[in-house]
C-alpha cells in the first residue's frame, strides 16, 4: 500500500510506506516535479537535499536542474548538482534513484514518454523526454561522490561510453570509463523504473520479440537495492559506477558525516544531447531519491 500526497502545483511530496518482496520498506521518497526542467521538493527529516550550483555551491533559486545545450551536442553536465542528505536509522538500507517518464508530470503540461519498452527494445524512456515529441529522449548519466568537486567544469571529465557487444544483439552493453579522482568515481546510467533490456534469444531468430525483453530496473528482482544502477549508496557504501563491463565498483564510504550523525552525497549529472534531433525542450517531472530498509 501506497500514499501519495501532491504539494501545491510545482511541488509534490510522494511518501510511500509498503511492504514487497524481499521484507523491503520505503521510509521516504522525494520526488521531482517538472517545471523547466527538475523542481526539488520537500522530504520527510531522513532523507533530503538541495539543488546547489555548480558556479559557487550555493543553492540554487529556483530549485531545478538546468541544461543549456544545442542540437548534436554530445554529453553536457547540468549547471546544477543534488546534494542529498540521509540518516541511517534502519539495517539493511539503500537509497536509490530513477525517473518514472511514463507517468504524467506535473504542471506545466507536459506529456509521458509514449513508446512502448515492453515490446520495443529501442524505445526506452530513460532521461529527458522531448516536450514537443514525446518519442525522443536524451540520456541520462550521473556520478555519486561524497565530495563537492572543486571547479568541477575542468575537474569533473564528461562521461567516456566504451561499447561491448553488437548494438541490437542480447549482451550487447555501454558503460563508462572515466570520472572524478582518478576514475576512482566513474559516471553511470540514470535508469527509468519502466526500463528495459533484451534478456536472452530465445527462439533463436535474431530479433528482441516482446516476450523476449525484460525489465531491467532492479534486475527482474522487484525489491529496491537489487539494482546497482539505481542504488546511489548502500551498506556497502556510495556507487562508483561501472570501470570494466560487469564488475560493481563502490566506495565504503557512505558519505560526509555532519555532528548530527547525518551523511551526504553528492550527484552530479549529464545529459547526452546528440540524441535530441529535434529543437525542443527536454524534461523529466519525476526524478526520484527513495530510502528504504529491509
Amino acid at each position: 500500500m501506497k500514499r501519495t500526497i501532491a504539494i501545491a502545483i510545482m511541488v509534490a511530496l510522494i511518501l510511500a510506506q509498503s511492504t514487497i518482496a524481499g521484507a523491503y520498506t520505503y521510509d521516504s521518497r522525494t520526488n521531482v516535479a517538472a517545471g523547466a526542467n527538475f523542481t526539488a521538493l520537500a522530504s520527510k527529516t531522513d532523507l533530503s537535499f538541495d539543488i546547489k550550483n555548480i558556479s559557487d555551491n550555493a543553492s540554487a533559486a529556483p530549485q531545478e536542474l538546468t541544461w543549456t545545450a544545442n542540437i548534436g551536442d554530445d554529453w553536457t553536465k547540468s549547471s546544477q548538482y543534488v546534494e542529498a542528505k540521509y540518516e541511517l536509522n534502519e539495517v539493511g538500507w539503500g537509497i536509490q534513484i530513477y525517473t518514472d517518464n511514463m507517468e504524467t508530470v506535473l504542471s506545466p503540461a507536459t506529456a509521458a514518454y509514449t513508446g512502448d519498452p515492453t515490446t520495443n527494445i529501442a524505445q526506452q524512456p530513460n532521461g529527458l523526454v522531448g516536450q514537443s515529441n514525446t518519442l525522443v529522449t536524451c540520456p541520462l548519466a550521473l556520478l555519486v561522490t561524497k565530495d563537492v568537486i572543486a571547479t568541477p567544469g575542468t575537474n569533473l571529465v564528461l562521461p567516456n561510453e566504451v561499447e561491448v557487444g553488437t548494438p541490437g544483439q542480447v549482451g550487447h552493453l555501454i558503460y563508462f570509463d572515466n570520472g572524478y579522482a582518478a576514475d576512482s568515481k566513474v559516471w553511470f546510467w540514470l535508469k527509468d523504473i519502466s526500463s528495459t533490456y533484451w534478456k536472452v534469444d530465445t527462439n533463436g531468430d535474431g530479433i528482441a520479440d516482446a516476450g523476449e525483453i525484460k525489465k531491467t530496473f532492479n534486475n527482474e528482482a522487484g525489491y529496491p537495492g537489487s539494482d546497482d544502477y539505481a542504488t546511489i549508496v548502500n551498506t556497502k557504501g556510495i556507487a562508483t559506477g561501472y570501470q570494466t563491463a560487469g564488475v560493481t565498483l563502490r566506495d565504503y564510504d557512505l558519505g560526509t558525516k555532519d555532528g548530527n550523525d547525518d551523511y551526504t552525497v553528492r550527484i552530479y549529472l549529464a545529459a547526452k544531447f546528440t540524441e535530441a534531433r529535434e529543437k525542443d525542450n527536454y524534461v523529466t517531472g519525476t526524478l526520484s531519491l527513495e530510502l528504504f530498509h529491509q
